[in-house]
C-alpha cells in the first residue's frame, strides 16, 4: 500500500528486509564497528503490535552518518520507499525515561535497536493525536501501564513541566478506558505481543 504522497507503507517483516539491504549497502568499517541506531515510532511499534504499517524509520540516537544515509537512499529507489525512509527528524521533544532498548536487526555493520512500550507509549500519549490513540492501547498494555493515574505519572516522568492540557487530559482518559476494556474482556489487544 502506498501512503499518501510519500512512499510505500512497509511493516516490521519488510522492515527487517529493508534492513538487511541497508546492512549489505554499507561499506565495511574501517573501525570494524557496525553503525548503531535506536529507532521509535511506527518502526519500533511494529515489533510490539505486529501488522502495524509506517512509512519511516524514526532515529533517535546519535549516529546518522552519510554512508547510512545513502544505502538507505539506495534500497528506498529499489523499494519505492520514501527518499528519507531512515531519517533523525524525530529527536525533537524525545522524552526523558530511559530507552531500555533491545535489539531488532543485527548485521554485519548495522545494528538497530528499538525503545521499549513505556518510552513508545509516553510519546505517543503526549502526542495525543487520533492515529496515536491505536498505538497507545497495546502499547500501554504491554508496558504494564493500565490506568490513568499510571498514565498520567508516566507522562509527568517523562517530560519535564509536563502540562496536563485537555488535549492530554482526554487522550490518557480515552486510553485508559480503552485498555480497562481490554484487561476486562480477558482477550489480548489485537495484534499486541509481548
Amino acid at each position: 500500500m502506498i501512503a499518501s504522497g510519500a512512499g510505500a507503507d512497509f511493516d516490521n517483516r519488510e522492515l527487517l528486509i529493508y534492513l538487511s539491504e541497508v546492512d549489505a549497502e554499507l561499506p565495511v568499517p574501517d573501525d570494524g564497528e557496525p553503525v548503531e541506531i535506536a529507532v521509535i515510532g511506527g518502526a519500533a511499534i511494529g515489533f510490539v503490535v505486529p501488522g502495524r504499517v509506517t512509512d519511516d524509520v524514526d532515529v533517535i540516537s546519535e549516529g546518522m552518518p552519510e554512508k547510512l544515509r545513502a544505502a538507505a537512499a539506495s534500497v528506498a529507489a529499489r523499494h519505492a520507499l520514501r527518499p528519507d525512509w531512515i531519517n533523525d527528524a524525530a529527536k525533537v521533544g524525545l522524552p526523558r525515561l530511559d530507552a531500555n532498548v533491545e535489539p531488532v536487526y543485527s548485521g554485519e555493520r548495522l545494528i538497530v535497536y528499538r525503545t521499549d512500550s513505556k518510552y513508545l507509549l509516553a510519546t505517543k500519549l503526549r502526542a495525543g493525536r487520533p492515529q496515536d490513540l491505536d498505538d497507545a492501547v497495546p502499547l500501554a498494555v504491554a508496558a504494564g501501564i493500565t490506568t490513568s493515574d499510571e498514565m498520567h505519572d508516566l507522562v509527568a516522568e517523562a517530560f519535564p513541566a509536563p502540562l496536563l492540557t485537555p488535549r492530554l487530559q482526554y487522550t490518557i482518559a480515552v486510553v485508559a478506558e480503552k485498555v480497562a476494556e481490554v484487561l476486562a474482556s480477558d482477550i489480548e489487544p489485537p495484534g499486541v505481543d509481548v
